[in-house]
């Protein structure tokens, strides 16, 4: 893989998201670089994979929630809509 420095791969343009320094990151890997936040792809790619499993598990709680307490939610959207709404001055 070529070495392509930072500065460089900023001035490319936006097609061009990633450099690379040929240095290891912190984890002793080395590939390429974020142009954005300088993290390594592998440390990109982990943070993506931890944000969609929180994703996946609030997905699954919130199915769960709905399957237990069916008419829940419309009870609630009844009662928003009910409240007394503040006069408006004209």
């Amino acid at each position: 893989m070529e070495i392509i420095s930072r500065k460089e791969a900023r001035a490319a343009g936006p097609g061009r998201r990633y450099y690379f320094t040929g240095k290891p990151c912190n984890r002793g890997l080395v590939a390429r670089r974020l142009v954005s936040d300088k993290r390594c792809q592998c440390e990109a790619h982990r943070a993506y994979r931890n944000t969609r499993a929180k994703q996946v598990a609030r997905d699954k709680a919130e199915e769960k929630r709905r399957r237990e307490h069916p008419g829940h939610s419309a009870a609630m959207n009844r009662s928003k809509h009910n409240r007394i709404q503040p006069e408006v001055c004209v």
